[in-house]
């Protein structure tokens, strides 16, 4: 009975220690694996293995590659048999590219359309350039009724200045950069 107790645990021991090397695959692995940033060997073994502990049991060197440990963003990392046992071999992906900007040709056809004349008559039909003298007069935009901070058409405005002999239409502008000649820098 004494030498029965010590074979039976040497024999849960080996069986142990021969179970502990088997890798076990887990249900339903892929069979390759494209790598993304922000993989570790640890996350793909997650997907291969039902035990992760065992990854440096599938993780062979490939005789191309210097480093397999080393992953990188487009790797393929695929699953292949050798002897009947799981390995998991990395074939490297095609690398990163340094993209640069390209001159590009359209033809006349394709061109963007000229805004229609009727879209912008409105703008073009009075044009006013005025002295610093015109615009010390002229009349001012105080407020809008609404406290807007943009009017259009039909919206009240509050003004400072307005002629009473002046009518009810008038022309809203706005001080801007003074125009100089190139040739002569005349004002």
């Amino acid at each position: 009975m004494s030498i029965l107790k010590p074979l039976v645990l040497a024999l849960a021991v080996l069986a142990t220690a021969v179970y502990a090397d088997q890798v076990v695959l887990r249900d339903g692995h892929p069979d390759r694996h494209v790598v993304v940033k922000g993989d570790t060997l640890w996350d793909i073994s997650e997907e291969f293995l039902a035990s992760p502990w065992l990854w440096p049991e599938i993780w062979y060197v490939n005789p191309q590659i210097e480093n397999p440990h080393l992953i990188y963003p487009g790797d393929v990392i695929t699953l292949v048999y050798v002897d009947g046992k799981p390995q998991l071999r990395v074939q490297r992906g095609k690398g990163t590219f340094k993209l640069s900007p390209k001159v590009r040709e359209e033809r006349l056809d394709k061109a963007i359309p000229t805004i229609p004349i009727d879209a912008i008559q409105q703008f073009l039909t009075q044009p006013l350039v005025a002295d610093q003298r015109t615009m010390e007069n002229a009349a001012y935009v105080v407020s809008s009724a609404d406290e807007h901070l943009i009017v259009g058409r039909g919206d009240r405005i509050y003004a400072r200045g307005l002629a009473d002999d002046q009518g009810d239409r008038y022309h809203v502008f706005r001080p801007g950069d003074a125009y100089v000649d190139p040739v002569t820098n005349e004002v």
